[in-house]
This record gives structure tokens, C-alpha cells and sequence, in this order.
């Protein structure tokens, strides 16, 4: 059953993953859980013109699996976001990801 969320935010969780570059010139790879705010099609319209990292502003709200660089795990807040939101790598797999999530919502074309 579908339940129409009035006056509040949807979210959803997906998992982000992606392959860093690594010192010795190959690539690790790498997730974590991202907490998403669900966009109104209005919303999600117009961010369509939107950068990559102002688009995750917009709709990460949370995350797990995210830890420091002494392996402590990273808790959300605004700082720990804006810090996270400078590794390119990061916010481009993590617009992807929610692209990717939302468009498994949508029907699929038939050939």
C-alpha cells in the first residue's frame, strides 16, 4: 500500500558505492549508507540545473559507514557534510546513486 506523506519529508536509505584512487596507482573500493531526502517532482525538476555537490546539499540528510581518518566512524552534522561534499568522487557517485534509486521507482520502458 502507498501512503501519501503530507507536509513531511520522505527519505530513503541507499548504499553509495564507489572506487577511490589510491597511492600506489590502482583503487580501493568503497561504501557507505546515505540517508536521502525524497525530492517532489517539482523539486527534483528543478534541480535538474543544479551542480553535483549543491544537489547532494540538498538531499543527503544522514549517512553510516563513514568514518574518520583514526577509522572512528564519522557522525552526521552540517561540518562533517561539508567536509565530505569536497572529495569530487564522493558527491558525484552519491548524485548517481539517488538518481539511480529513483529511476528503480519509475516503469521500465518496453521494446
Amino acid at each position: 500500500m502507498f501512503k501519501i506523506v503530507k507536509g513531511g519529508a520522505r527519505t530513503f536509505k541507499a548504499e553509495v558505492k564507489f572506487r577511490m584512487p589510491n597511492d600506489s596507482g590502482t583503487t580501493d573500493t568503497m561504501s557507505f549508507m546515505a540517508k536521502f531526502q525524497m525530492l517532489t517532482t517539482d523539486e527534483l525538476q528543478a534541480a535538474e540545473e543544479m551542480r553535483p555537490i549543491d544537489f547532494v546539499r540538498k538531499v543527503l540528510v544522514g549517512w553510516e559507514g563513514i568514518q574518520d581518518g583514526a577509522g572512528q566512524d564519522l557522525p552526521f552534522s552540517d561540518d562533517n557534510k561539508d567536509a565530505v561534499l569536497q572529495e569530487p568522487i564522493v558527491v558525484f557517485n552519491m548524485a548517481r546513486t539517488y538518481h539511480d534509486t529513483v529511476k528503480k521507482g519509475l516503469p521500465q520502458a518496453k521494446n
